[in-house]
Order: structure tokens, then sequence, then C-alpha cells
């Protein structure tokens, strides 16, 4: 008997070792890597409260050790309640600390408080507090259940929290928290079997645990690591885990989604934006022979909704026979001089499993990737998970971008290109004609052309290009240009819009020069009758990126979208306030409603200072952008800049620099240079000034603490409110009673269940066709044959889940 007390005891000693193990190495992650104040202070009252809850848990059984706990987790409680001033404020101070990372994984916004004196001790009375129930909830799991499964719960998800942001290897908290792990999870493996535990074994579990990581940091020392490709891809993976778990309750208010990037299949929810904010992660570097202010486009959206941009048909594009690769116009047969100037543009991405490419604009060749990766439609590059792609790139010697308060050099293409070739016949003479941006030049088919008619037939020439003459008696015979039959296509791809908006738009847009004295040559772009010539198409977009910068103002936080309102309706006549994806979608928009092909697109922009002397330079996320872009003819597609400030990415990074502690949440990828700084968020009053209001530190109190209990209830049932929302809303979908409406929803069904093992007959591709496109309705027998399919792939999917997937299979409400 007495022999197995002391091994009782023995093992529970092991327990509380493996106990301050875990509790200290995950703490000491959380709080290390967030900058939080007094970090050892913090360890240490975790240690004493491990020590209490171990005594606790080891002295004292049944009602005794139940009535213990509660009166201690009621006194708990009261401290909360009488400190609830105190607390709330330290809550603010926090979320100060935690905020730029969680804003990014969450996409929450929160409060900052300046890191005063009073606000660290503030701030390290409330993490104390939280930490007290942890401890208890961990010594729960460790010395009294022993429990390998609750141990991981409890303290992979700090762990996940903090590893998003290590730029670094943690060295010891990390080697010992794994040790944690490795001997609970060795020990559960035995207690499948035996009830009880040696002690010697545990110690062996530790131990070798130990071993192992002491050798591996003897091998590689921390200060001499470098972390590898595989590595990086893997702490992106966690991190993006959370993002897409983010992006699945985008959903609810308050949890915005419309974010540069946000999406992975090019899809923009627009009613979901909200605040934005980026962490400072490298996502890619890019080196450029010859640095100048650049846009590296990542997808276009085509087909605007009013509510979302969605990605263009696929299909229709190869039906167009248009004969070019859009994205890559200037690499057509015989379309530069010989003599042309090109740069190289060199992207290395942070990952190499993402769906797009980043490229450059004005591409003449992909010159290093082997194979070359292959375009998606007139979309985007497809990422073939090659580590670098260099391309070649028309050189204009400085910005190739169109925007309403820079100049663009994309008249140096025009004056090397022609934008119209062909024949004419003048007088009884044939000229040949070459039509550029500054003029058009003729070329005689026979010398000894008298001068009269050669000015004559020059006048001519110009007054048909360039003063909006005609041609009545037909004397011009053009050339077809490579780009016509595409030119065809996204006349009518690229201008559409919902019901009633081209109206809406043109109205606002007439009534931004109403009253003015404009030009005879201003005249048609501010009365438009949608037949804008395309040679006058990159003056109309300079104009639209001023007036759209003009109408609003620049914010990170413009508040909620109105879901039963047109986005760019609402921010053009009433919101007035936004980011980079409001300017983009406005100005998208507004060009179509001019007649103008345009789509918005999403990508990076890196700013000429950005690129070292070496000629490379570091993109991050914050660096994530959006604008619209135009087909200039004979050119290409080129970027059409309105958002304020928005190529100032320097600016980017320099704000975002900012410790992460003091600076505003509000911090965003596409700041404001030209009008006044936004308003910071108000710095939480500290404790003396709390005491001169009493009022106002009751009811802050109260709001904290009610807050406080609120957010951990929420927590626990946000995945149950996230299945029940997803059930709710493919529901509603698929029991549309519309039965186009419904088949495309049975159809997004399986299509969302492909990501689980699902598939899609050929049969169903066709319906959903069908449904999407066609004018007729999906007739009742293959809706049932929808139905059928839906539940089949259902049920295959289910039985050959793995464990890792079931989780999020029964998230997503499949």
């Amino acid at each position: 008997m007495k022999g197995g007390q002391q091994a009782k005891w023995a093992n529970s000693a092991v327990q509380i070792v493996l106990l301050f193990l875990g509790l200290v190495s995950t703490l000491a992650l959380f709080f290390g890597q967030s900058g939080f104040p007094e970090p050892s202070f913090l360890l240490f009252m975790s240690a004493v409260f491990a020590a209490l809850f171990s005594a606790v848990f080891l002295l004292f059984k049944g009602r005794t050790r139940a009535f213990l706990l509660l009166g201690i987790f009621g006194a708990w409680l009261l401290a909360g309640v009488f400190a609830r001033g105190y607390f709330s404020y330290g809550m603010e101070v926090a979320s100060g600390y935690i905020a730029p990372y969680l804003a990014q994984v969450a996409n929450l916004e929160l409060g900052a408080a300046a890191p005063t004196q009073e606000g660290a001790q503030a701030c390290a009375a409330f993490c104390l507090y939280c930490v007290f129930p942890y401890a208890g909830f961990l010594a729960w799991a460790v010395v009294l259940r022993r429990s390998a499964l609750f141990s991981l719960l409890a303290t992979i998800p700090l762990f996940a929290f903090s590893y998003g942001s290590l730029t670094q290897p943690a060295g010891v908290p990390l080697a010992l928290l794994f040790v944690f792990w490795v001997s609970m999870i060795l020990q559960s493996r035995v207690l499948r079997t035996a009830k009880e535990v040696k002690p010697g074994f545990s110690l062996l579990c530790a131990a070798l645990a130990a071993g192992v990581f002491c050798t591996l940091f003897a091998a590689f020392p921390q200060e001499t690591y470098t972390a590898s490709k595989d590595a990086v891809n893997l702490r992106l993976d966690i991190t993006n885990t959370a993002l897409d778990f983010g992006y699945s309750i985008r959903g609810l208010r308050g949890f915005p989604a419309g974010t540069p990037l946000s999406s992975s299949d090019g899809t923009v929810s627009l009613d979901t934006t909200g605040s934005v904010q980026f962490a400072d992660r490298e996502v890619m570097r890019v080196h450029c022979d010859q640095p100048e202010s650049l846009y590296l486009r990542g997808y276009s959206a085509s087909v605007y909704t009013g509510h979302e941009w969605l990605q263009p048909d696929e299909q229709a594009f190869a039906e167009s026979n248009a004969g070019i690769k859009p994205l890559q116009y200037l690499g057509t047969e015989n379309l530069l001089p010989a003599d042309s100037v090109t740069t190289t543009v060199t992207v290395e991405p942070g990952r190499t499993d993402s769906n797009f490419l980043f490229t450059p604009y004005l591409l003449v060749d992909i010159t290093s990737a082997d194979p070359a990766p292959s375009w998606y439609g007139d979309a985007y590059l497809a990422a073939d998970g090659q580590a670098s792609y260099t391309f070649e790139t028309y050189n204009t010697y400085g910005n190739a971008f169109i925007s309403a308060d820079s100049v663009s050099n994309l008249w140096h293409l025009s004056m090397n290109l022609p934008q119209y070739r062909g024949s004419m016949e003048f007088e009884g003479y044939t000229f040949q004609y070459e039509v550029f941006s500054i003029g058009g030049i003729l070329y005689p088919e026979k010398s000894g052309v008298p001068s009269a008619v050669m000015e004559g037939a020059q006048a001519f020439l110009t007054d048909v290009f360039f003063m909006g003459g005609t041609d009545p008696d037909g004397l011009l015979q053009p050339q077809e240009s490579p780009d016509a039959g595409y030119r065809a296509y996204i006349q009518s791809e690229y201008t559409q819009l919902p019901v009633g908006l081209r109206e809406t738009l043109l109205a606002w847009w007439s009534d931004r020069r109403s009253g003015e004295n404009l030009s005879p040559e201003m005249q048609p772009f501010y009365e438009p009758s949608g037949d804008i010539p395309p040679r006058y198409w990159e003056t109309a977009a300079k104009l639209v990126a001023s007036e759209v910068s003009k109408n609003g103002a620049y914010t990170a936080n413009p508040g909620p979208q109105p879901i039963n309102r047109d986005f760019v309706e609402y921010f053009l006549t009433e919101g007035k306030q936004g980011y980079c994806i409001h300017y983009a979608s406005a100005t998208t928009a507004m060009l179509r409603a001019l007649g103008i092909p345009a789509r918005y697109v999403e990508g990076y922009v890196v700013g000429k200072d950005s690129f070292g002397e070496d000629g490379w330079a570091s993109v991050s996320a914050n660096q994530a952008h959006s604008w619209a872009e135009i087909w200039m003819p004979g050119i290409g597609w080129v970027p059409v800049e309105s958002t304020p400030g928005g190529t100032a990415a320097g600016e980017v990074a320099a704000a975002s620099a900012a410790p992460a502690a003091v600076a505003s949440p509000s911090t965003a990828p596409t700041p404001s240079p030209a009008g006044p700084p936004e308003t910071p968020a108000p710095s939480a009053s500290s404790p003396e000034d709390a005491q001169t209001s009493p009022q106002e530190v009751v009811e802050s109190g109260r709001a904290g603490f009610a807050v406080l209990l609120i957010a951990a209830a929420f927590l626990a049932c946000v995945p149950f409110i996230c299945r029940l929302m997803a059930k709710r809303r493919r529901a509603r979908l698929m029991d549309d009673p519309d039965p186009n409406r419904a088949a495309l929803g049975i159809y997004a069904y399986l299509d969302d269940l492909r990501a689980f093992g699902g598939e899609i007959s050929q049969a169903a591709e066709a319906i959903a066709l069908k449904a999407k496109f066609s004018r007729h309705a999906i007739r009742p027998e293959e809706l049932a044959q929808l139905r059928g399919e839906r539940q089949a792939e259902r049920a295959k999917a289910a039985n050959r889940l793995t464990c890792g997937k079931r989780f999020r299979f029964w998230l997503s409400g499949l």
C-alpha cells in the first residue's frame, strides 16, 4: 500500500511538472510574440495559479473539491465585478497588442489604446484575470484527467495564434511546448490499456522528448536557423486555415470579408465590405531591371451584380475566337517594332500553391518558366507551382497606368505602335496610312504626288481620326487590327451593368459638370451617348478616375454596406467614403456606363521607391490593392487608378511598420496622402481620469464586463452559428421557388462538395449551364436529377472523409 501511494504521488508530481511546461511555454509564446507588458510577472503568476489548482485537484475529492472550486471561481467573478472599470480599461489596452494580427485572421476591427504606464499595468491585470481560469482548465486536463485531447485543445489555439506572427523560432518556449505535447500523447497511448501510468514511464516520455529537441537545437542553433520553403508554406497553411475560417463566417454582420485578395476563387463579395487591415507579412519578392511603379495583377472580375464581382465565363472567351492572348497582347507576332525596348520583371511568390500568378502589365513574353503557365481565359495567369517567373514587358520609361493625379507614359507606347492601318484613295492617288496617338502618316504607292494632294490627304486623315470627322465617300479602307475580334467581344462582355444602373450613373456623371462652362473638346465626355470613340478612351478614363477620386473621402472604416442597395450606387450618391474596393468598383462601373469596356482587378502595387539598389523589392500583404483596367486599342489592358494615394505603396509600408501596440488597427493598404489623416481611435481613459468621473467608470466597467462575458459565450457558439447559417443559406438557395436559381444553388452545393472528394457529372454541368444562360426554365425532372445527385455525392463524400476533414465538412453545413 505504501509503495502504491508513493507511486501515485510521484506520478502526480510528474503531471505537475508537465502542467508547468505546457502552461508557461504556451503563455510565453503568446505574450512574448504579441509584445504584452510584464511577461515575466504574468508567467510567474500563472505558475502560482497552476500550483493552486494542482493542490485543489490532488488534495481534495468529491463535494469538498467541488465546493472549493465553486468558491474560488465565485471570488474570481466577484473580483471582475468590483474591478470591472479597471479591467475594461485593461481589455482595451490589450486589444491594441493583438488587434493587428487578429484583424488579419478573423477580419475584425478592434480599438487600440495608448501604451501609457497606467495602461500597461491595467493590461497586465486584465491578462492575469484571464490567465486564472485558463490555468484552472489546463490543470484539470493535465493533473486530474491526464487527457492528451483536452491538453491539446487548451494549448494549440494559443500556439496557432502566436505561430502565425512568428518571425523566427521562439527557442526554449517552443521546445518546452513540444516536450509537453509529446509527453502527453505518449502517455495517452498507454492509458488505453492501463488505468495508471508508472511515474518512471512519464519521466521517460518527458526525457525522450527533451532529448530530441536538445539534439535539434544543438544541430540547428537558433541564431543561424533559416526557415525552409516548406516550413514557410506550412506556417502560411496554418494562417490560411484561420483566414478561411474567418471568411466562412463573413456573412455575419461585423465580420467583413470585402478586402483585396480575400477570395481564393476570384469572387468579390461587396455586401460584406467593412474595415480593412493586413499584416505586414511578405507575400512575394519582385525584381525589375529598370524599376518603376509596378501594378501586379492577380485576377480580374467581369460580372457585376450590384453586390458581387464574379469571374467571367471562360467558355465565352474561347468561343469568341479572339485569336490573341489579351494579357500578353504586345507579344503578338509582328506587332512591336524590332527596335522596341523591353525590360524584365521577375516574380518569386511566397507560396507556390496559389491559384493566381501576379503578372505585370504590357506583357510581351514569359521567358523563364518551363513549362510556361497557362492563361485562364482572359482573366488571369494560372499558377503552376513554380518558384520563380520572369516576364518581359515593354519599357515605357515611366508610369504605365492611367491616374487622376499622375502623368502617364503610355504615350511612349502609343507613339511607337500604330493604332490603325489601311489604305486610302484620294483624288486618284492611293496611299497606305498608319495612325499613331500623335498623328497619322501617309505612304504614297507611287512617287510624284502633288504637294497639294498630299496636304489634302493628310488633312482628311487628321479630320477623320482626330477631329471627329466622317468618311461619307468611303475613301478609307481600314486594315483589321489583331485585336479587332477581341474588341468586339469585350464591347459586349465588359460593358455589362445591372438593370437601371447605367441610367443612374450617367445622371450622376452629367451632374459633375452641370452649370459649368465646358470647352467644346470636353463637352462630349460629360454628355455621353455611349459611343465615345476608342481613341478617346484613355482621356475618358482619366476624367472618370478624377471624378470618382474627388467624390468621396478615403477611409479604412466606411461602415456597413446596406445589403439592399447597389454597392456602386450607394458609394457614389450616399455613402461617399471607402477604400480601394469602393473606388475601383465605382470607376469600373462608370466606365462601362460610358460604353468603355472595363474590368475590376485585384493584385499588388509596388512603388518605385520599394526597389533596392539591387533591383529587388519585398512585397507585403499590406500592399494588396484593387483598381480598374480598360482596353486601349493596339496596346492592351492598362490599369486605371482612382483611389486617393493608391500608388503610394511606400507610404503603406511605412505605416505598417509602426509597432503593433501603438498603431491604430485602421491602417489600410492604400492610405490617402491627399486628404487629412484619419481620426485615430480614441484612447481609453486612465484609472486616474476615471476617478474624476465615477458615473463614466461605472458605465464603462459594466459595458466592458458585459462585452467580456458576451465575447466568451459567442466564441463558444461560433462553430454552431456558422454551421446553422451555412445550412440555412444553402437550403434557401436550393429551395428557391425559381427552378433555375434552385438548380444553380444545388450546383454550388455540388461544387463545394468537390473539396471533400465529391464529383460533378457532365449532366449536372449541362443543367447548370442551362439554368445560368438559357431563357427557358429548368424542367422538374432535371431539378429532381440534380437533387438526387446531390444526395448521392454527399453520402459518398461523407463516407470517404478523413478525421481531419470531418470538422470542416460539418462546419460548412454540407
